[in-house]
């Protein structure tokens, strides 16, 4: 390659540097000249300016000086990462010069206070920071920097003989595992490892460390490359089920499954004489959804406090810069809230997204910059370097033990093949492509560096011996605990009950007023806000029976109830702890001294963990479904600030809430309360998308319900953490319901079961009967109070899984019936209307018509104005009382 002159101009190098010396001089990088264009070091400390001074034929000029031995190593210690060889493919780094120093220096380095010649100290730190491993981490807090570099610059962390040994051996089981199904299955698809093998002896080092650390319990999220090889060698399917579902031959009955490379498993393990159990998430296809799932699954863990547990999470390089839920899990992992002790990192970094080289995927040097928003220590190491692995996951082990933070691991390897086995790469980067099928096997590689290591040849060819003849045998290339279930099996074989209508334990009316009473006890000298003072007299005249129950009142006692019954909760939301409409208030705030007051009684077994959420929809949804997968314990509760804010998690209500039972069997109890109501509040706080919700329902893969009292959501909230039955629960939650008179309960009327369906309270023969749901029904009723009109309607409190037999039952007292309206405040096109239709018909029968008054078709969810609102709805309520024909 050709060689370049290249400069740079920079500030003082390190606090230690004695002047600003304007010596302009000269420093070669190779390269060639496009590598150079725009291609900057994005990591620089922020006191150092970068300055283009010429063009670039020209170069870029320095004035630089190190005046110290200490702005020389800071210099390495910042720097060094820019020149080591991560093999096949780093020329989108720029790499600034040496500083110009000369003569004998001074300075502490490896504890000692050393007085040495330029060259020796460059040979020094040559050595630790320009050899084989790339480390990130000047930019960390000082303690961290400081415990970073004596673990870096020690000899500590090293590996030894066996463990180099237990890596060469699953290195040879990750490539014969390709090799096999490669052979095997020509051109399907598995998302090859090959290339990036080290993944396996970086995971199975990993989790032995951590074990030797007293963590015995490994949750690993990971897009699909890799994830077969992962299966085998690191959770221990064998061999022959892997081949079953490439072949074929495996079909999965009452349920739909999923492509084997999105699969998932959980194992117990025997490492070392010590058990430790390994959960692999199950994942769709949208890379990086999986992150905050697996650390709401470490959460869980960490809550029960039955295990130790950790994240493991694996990303493509591509995915890891390209994909914004990644910030989002980071911004999440130093909140109270979210806070899982930090995860492990790994990026599985093939230098290549599908056909997109590096430098057009990302505007910074390297695909993991982005773990410097959170100033976490990245280590960069060649996949085929098992020393270098070793030793990194020592350091990162250790480091995430002491300060409980995030640590990146960049793993950089190649792709053998193209973004699937079926493609062929050749087409986009045939430069690359050549070199990747010249590159000498990592197995070959590999060899030298153990023989240097003491290792006798006859040891490569028994393991390689051993491990062909498994893999030809389609058996478990690892040995794993055999048991009749998994812990997580235990955990959950109460809770599989497959019928929506599993009867709820009976609620004592003793037990209702005990909670309330609870609920309502404040300590007598925390100084209130008025309002809240105010709020807080109304619950005990609540608690008391000598006011209906409102909202807020109804879903507290539901949660103290829960809590005394050895239920926790778990509810969490932008403004969760207050209330986004100042409903709840499940915690005061003393107005002298700001401490929390919560109002919750917990108990031993049964705790409140009410946490206000961070900004975001789709890593925070996810992160309480990974919660509620893995406690069917626990009432888990995700609350929108409005409803309509959820469609920023799409993709986790797509692919894991309404579909993760139906493709993996996977049960979560999951709540989402999304306010919806329409009031004049326009687009972005009106709707919660109801219709979204229903479209996605099927095979009774959710529940979708809009409760219309206090007593309703009490009950609806009992009722799904008291149930042995897991599906997720979306509740269109109200708005101005949370504080009308006619939406509040009685205490005793809390002890009833939850009505799917509630019907109107009158005798009258009935030939025109509405059937609604939500705030509409108390506009309805109001525009009859108002116009002196007598009218009948059934409010359908469940809307999926349709109650069939409540309404049948309802219905067959209208033996008069020649109409049933449905109503709905949404558009026509949006709301209940399309998927109830059917549902309704067959209810209904032949001979009695169906009908639908709603506001017109519309593109938004609502309007924008409250005047065209008002419009709409005296429109909508003129249409239900047939004053208008239109």
């Amino acid at each position: 390659m050709k060689g370049y002159r290249y400069y740079l101009d920079t500030e003082l190098l390190s606090p230690n540097s004695m002047g600003y010396v304007e010596n302009c001089y000269e420093e070669t990088l190779l390269g060639t000249e496009n590598h150079l264009t725009g291609h900057f070091d994005l990591s620089l400390p922020s006191t150092m300016h970068r300055q283009f001074c010429e063009s670039k034929r020209g170069g870029y000029k320095v004035k630089s000086e190190v005046a110290s031995a200490q702005g020389l190593i800071d210099f390495y210690r910042s720097y060094g990462h820019l020149q080591v060889n991560l093999g096949l493919f780093d020329d989108y780094r720029v790499v600034p010069p040496l500083p110009k120093v000369a003569g004998s220096l001074q300075g502490e380095f490896l504890g000692k206070n050393l007085v040495a010649s330029l060259q020796d100290w460059k040979h020094r730190l040559s050595d630790i920071y320009i050899n084989d491993i790339g480390y990130e981490f000047m930019y960390c807090q000082h303690e961290e920097r400081n415990w970073l570099i004596g673990a870096i610059e020690s000899d500590g962390f090293q590996a030894s003989c066996s463990e180099l040994k237990k890596a060469y051996a699953d290195i040879v089981r990750a490539v014969k595992l390709e090799g096999f199904l490669g052979v095997s299955f020509v051109g399907q698809k598995r998302f090859s490892l090959e290339g990036c093998e080290g993944l396996v002896p970086m995971i199975e080092c990993l989790i032995s460390d951590q074990l030797n650390l007293g963590y015995n319990d490994a949750v690993i999220g990971m897009p699909h490359r890799g994830r077969i090889n992962t299966l085998v060698n690191v959770m221990g399917i064998p061999l022959n089920t892997i081949y079953e579902k490439f072949d074929g031959s495996y079909i999965p009955e009452s349920y739909s499954g999923d492509v084997k490379y999105h699969l998932g498993h959980s194992v117990d393990r025997v490492i070392a004489d010590q058990h430790v159990h390994i959960a692999l998430g199950y994942n769709p296809s949208h890379l990086e959804a999986i992150n905050s799932v697996v650390m709401g699954n470490v959460r869980a863990r960490m809550d029960n406090g039955v295990s130790h547990p950790y994240a493991i999470i694996v990303h493509g390089d591509a995915a890891v810069a390209g994909q914004g839920v990644v910030m989002e899990t980071l911004s999440m992992s130093g909140v109270d809230a979210y806070n899982i002790g930090g995860s492990f990192h790994i990026v599985v970094n093939n230098q290549i997204g599908f056909t997109t080289n590096p430098r057009d995927s990302r505007s910074t040097t390297y695909c993991t910059d982005i773990a410097k928003m959170i100033s976490a220590p990245v280590f960069h190491v060649r996949s085929d370097d098992l020393k270098s692995m070793i030793k990194v996951v020592k350091i990162a082990a250790k480091y995430r033990d002491k300060f409980k933070k995030d640590v990146f691991i960049d793993l950089v390897g190649h792709r053998k093949y193209g973004h699937n086995e079926a493609d062929e790469p050749r087409a986009t980067q045939p430069m690359m492509y050549e070199k990747i099928t010249a590159n000498e096997s990592i197995l070959e590689k590999a060899k030298p560096e153990l023989i240097a290591a003491g290792i006798p040849q006859s040891f490569f060819s028994e393991t390689e011996s051993v491990i062909a003849q498994r893999v030809e045998n389609k058996a478990s290339l690892i040995d794993c605990v055999e048991e009749q279930q998994s812990s997580r099996e235990l955990a959950w074989q109460h809770y599989q009950s497959l019928d929506w209508q599993t009867p709820v334990p009976a609620v004592l009316s003793q037990d209702i007023q005990s909670s309330a009473q609870q609920v309502a006890e404040m300590p007598s000298d925390i100084i209130l806000q008025r309002q809240v003072g105010k709020l807080l007299e109304k619950r005990q005249l609540m608690a008391d029976g000598k006011e209906n129950l409102n909202w807020g009142m109804a879903e507290l006692v539901a949660y103290q109830y829960l809590i005394n019954q050895g239920c926790s909760i778990r509810l969490i939301g932008q403004d969760s702890i207050r209330g986004t409409f100042a409903h709840r208030h499940a915690a005061v705030f003393d107005q002298k001294t700001g401490e929390k007051h919560g109002l919750l009684k917990e108990t031993e077994d049964a705790k409140f963990h009410n946490y206000n959420s961070i900004l975001s929809e789709y890593a925070a949804l996810g992160y309480e479904y990974g919660y509620a997968e893995t406690d069917p314990k626990s009432l888990v509760i995700f609350e929108a600030q409005f409803g309509d804010f959820i469609n920023g998690a799409q993709i986790i209500i797509d692919q894991f809430i309404s579909s993760g039972y139906q493709k993996w069997k996977r049960c979560c109890g999951l709540v989402m309360l999304l306010p919806h109501g329409y009031e004049g509040q326009g687009p972005e706080h009106s709707s919660a998308r109801l219709e979204r919700f229903l479209q996605l329902a099927s095979e009774d893969s959710i529940q979708v319900c809009v409760p219309s009292t206090a007593a309703q959501i009490f009950r609806l909230l009992v009722r799904q953490a008291l149930r042995p039955y897991r599906r997720p629960l979306i509740v269109m939650s109200p708005k101005s319901l949370l504080r009308l008179e006619q939406a509040g309960s009685n205490l005793e009327s809390l002890t009833e079961p939850f009505k799917a369906v509630i019907d109107d309270e009158s005798n009258d023969v009935v030939r025109r009967l509405l059937l609604c749901s939500g705030k509409v029904y108390y506009d309805i009723k109001a525009y009859a109070l108002e116009k002196e009109q007598v009218v009948h309607c059934v409010r359908i409190e469940q809307l999926y899984p349709f109650p069939k037999d409540a309404l049948e039952e309802i219905l067959a007292k209208y033996s008069e019936l020649e109409e049933v309206v449905w109503c709905q405040e949404e558009p026509k096109n949006q709301g209940g209307w399309s998927k109830l239709r059917d549902y309704i018909s067959e209810v209904i029968g032949e001979g009695v018509r169906l009908s639908v008054c709603a506001r017109a078709d519309s593109a938004s969810s609502a309007v924008g104005y409250m005047s065209v609102h008002q419009k709409q709805q005296d429109e909508l309520m003129r249409k239900i009382f047939l004053e208008d024909k239109s």
